[in-house]
């Protein structure tokens, strides 16, 4: 299998840990992905230009990376999702929560990166910042409950390490109790500490 992301995409991040976690890692080759370049392979592989990208063994292009992950459970026989009831939708729930903060992190990053600075948008920032800070909270409600290794727990601490290289919200004084539930993610999930965005 071939990944398309970059080695500090917190999306692809989470395709990787999954996948190490899994003990599929050492099928798949990550190559890297630029969205900026019009001649990059990325376009031509998910067309709205997004990583991660994963080609199947079937040699199909799977995108996003909740589909990616869904994708590599089956291939594990489906450790990472409860298959019904209250217990997948809290899963799938926290996946989503945890995707949407990134979303509104690679927002602010890209209004920081892609714009000349008297040109960016504080009211945006300030909106991409609250989304995160509310999510953040929540999820620091859901983490209370248990670290168990799941969709939504790998999407979680993915996102939480990203927003923390990136410097774009201070979730560890917002939220301390969310900073023992990583270290103990990480006690569960060795893969996590090998990913680290450098």
């Amino acid at each position: 299998m071939l990944l398309r992301a970059t080695v500090n995409s917190p999306f692809g991040r989470k395709v990787r840990v999954t996948a190490e976690y899994l003990g599929l890692s050492h099928r798949i080759e990550r190559v890297d992905a630029d969205f900026r370049d019009p001649d990059d392979a990325l376009r031509r592989d998910n067309p709205l230009g997004k990583m991660p990208v994963l080609f199947s063994e079937e040699g199909i292009p799977l995108y996003d990376s909740r589909v990616i992950v869904d994708y590599l459970d089956s291939l594990a026989g489906w450790t990472l999702c409860p298959a019904t009831g209250e217990a997948r939708w809290r899963v799938l729930q926290t996946q989503a929560l945890a995707d949407g903060i990134m979303d509104a992190g690679v927002s602010m990053v890209m209004e920081n990166v892609l714009r000349p600075e008297q040109m960016r948008f504080a009211d945006w920032l300030d909106f991409q910042r609250g989304k995160m800070e509310r999510g953040i909270d929540t999820i620091a409600a859901l983490a209370e409950r248990s670290c168990t290794v799941d969709h939504g727990s790998i999407a979680t601490a993915c996102m939480l390490e990203w927003a923390e290289f990136r410097q774009l919200i201070d979730w560890r004084s917002r939220q301390p109790a969310l900073a023992d539930w990583l270290d103990q993610f990480n006690q569960l999930v060795p893969a996590f500490k090998n990913s680290a965005p450098q």
